[in-house]
């Protein structure tokens, strides 16, 4: 019964999390679009606000009794299911970051080289307020657990639960880093091999798309290295 009590507990409070920083993001991207309020933006401000207001609440009362739980049973806190949790929170905020910053150096690499934005290989057609705003929401969330991870690890009693969810995170950020250095490889091969035979924006195209998954995907690679 524990069991089951603390994987709602943890399954709605990650829901929640997620329908919060969606609303937020997209509520966000609706103030700061810079176009006149009509239909369409009203609807997707309203559903935005719904988001927030239906989220907050919930992920509030039930991140109060998982933080509970753990002064009642300090043993709560060394449970496998809560560092799937934390490191699970960490990937789907920390991603959209990458993944978003991966979208802004993409379209800064199209616009130095003169280029057509629609060609990038991410966010093409996204603004870059849309980005940046998708960049403060997760990372805001992503500080929050990142604290929250920290102290648990500064009591200096997790176990084996949390050392084997830590280092399975670190290969996701490892195979994830591999798999961009991999297409941004394969791109600028494409545009070497091509380079003498073609011209126009396709192969500038694949000049920048490369850089941009390189610059990313190294980084992230060189940072996921797994621990002994």
């Amino acid at each position: 019964m524990q069991n089951i009590r603390r994987l709602y507990l943890y399954a709605v409070s990650l829901v929640s999390l997620e329908v919060v920083l969606w609303g937020s993001i997209g509520l966000l991207r609706s103030l700061f679009a810079g176009k006149e309020i009509g239909r369409g933006s009203v609807d997707q401000l309203a559903g935005a606000l719904a988001l927030i207001l239906v989220g907050i609440p919930v992920f509030m009362l039930h991140w109060w009794l998982i933080q509970r739980s753990l002064q009642l049973e300090p043993e709560e806190r060394t449970t496998r299911l809560r560092a799937v949790f934390l490191y699970l929170v960490l990937l789907i905020t920390l991603i959209p970051i990458v993944q978003n910053g991966l979208s802004l150096l993409n379209q800064l690499l199209m616009q130095v080289l003169g280029m057509d934005l629609n060609q990038a290989i991410l966010g093409g057609s996204q603004e870059w307020a849309d980005s940046l705003v998708a960049i403060l929401a997760n990372a805001i969330a992503a500080f929050y657990f990142y604290r929250v991870l920290a102290s648990d690890w500064r009591t200096g009693y997790l176990g084996n639960p949390f050392r084997e969810v830590r280092r399975l995170y670190r290969y996701i950020w490892l195979v994830y880093g591999l798999v961009l250095f991999a297409f941004g490889l394969q791109q600028l091969i494409q545009y070497i091999l091509i380079t003498w035979d073609a011209v126009g924006d396709s192969v500038q195209a694949l000049l920048a798309n490369g850089l941009s998954l390189i610059l990313i995907g190294v980084p992230v690679w060189i940072t996921a290295r797994p621990l002994p």
